[in-house]
């Protein structure tokens, strides 16, 4: 079972269209691909680094002893922590979930391709039998968009501010971007 210690992290998310989302710290290798964090930098091992920098992993060094990043830094397994993301976004300075299901009228919703968006984020105007219509706009290939398919989309659930603040009231975890938010609120 995978052990986490609850820090979060507020990345932009490629797969997204650049949106920032959630990651959470989890104690386990990584694979290729995923973003990591330092934790626990060692001087001796002659990279260049400190804790808190984050990386993506390109490929593994040998005999399972740590990993190599896209900026060509090996880091022993002991280094580092995985980057699992979650399902938190973070749009127009307001947290949401996404969540898979059917669209309401009036919800956010946001377009998914084969797991992967364009970052474009729509309010639902029409619910149909196959399909939603959204807000019409203009793709980079020129073409017109006004609706998707069901299971094409993730809707956008906001999350309270009284539920930002009980959570980290009650899992006390070390994400400064949403305290402060909420202290300035």
């Amino acid at each position: 079972m995978t052990k986490t210690n609850e820090k979060i992290h507020v990345l932009a998310d490629e797969s997204l269209g650049g949106i920032k989302r959630e990651y959470v710290e989890v104690n386990r290798k990584a694979k290729l691909g995923e973003k990591i964090v330092i934790v626990d930098a060692d001087p001796g091992y002659g990279d260049h680094y400190s804790n808190e920098d984050i990386f993506t992993v390109e490929l593994y060094t040998g005999y399972g002893s740590g990993v190599a990043t896209e900026c060509g830094h090996l880091v022993g397994n002991n280094e580092y922590r995985t980057l699992e993301p979650t399902n938190v976004v973070h749009i127009d300075g307001e947290r949401y979930e996404m969540v898979d299901r059917k669209a309401e009228v009036c919800e956010k919703v946001i377009h998914m391709n084969n797991g992967k968006s364009g970052g474009r984020v729509r309010e639902v105007t029409n619910v149909g039998v196959g399909t939603i219509d959204v807000i019409e706009y203009e793709r980079p290939d020129g073409d017109i968009t006004c609706g998707f398919s069901h299971g094409c989309y993730r809707v956008l659930v906001p999350l309270s501010k009284e539920n930002k603040y009980q959570e980290f009231k009650n899992k006390k975890r070390g994400y400064k971007e949403v305290k402060t938010l909420y202290i300035m609120n």
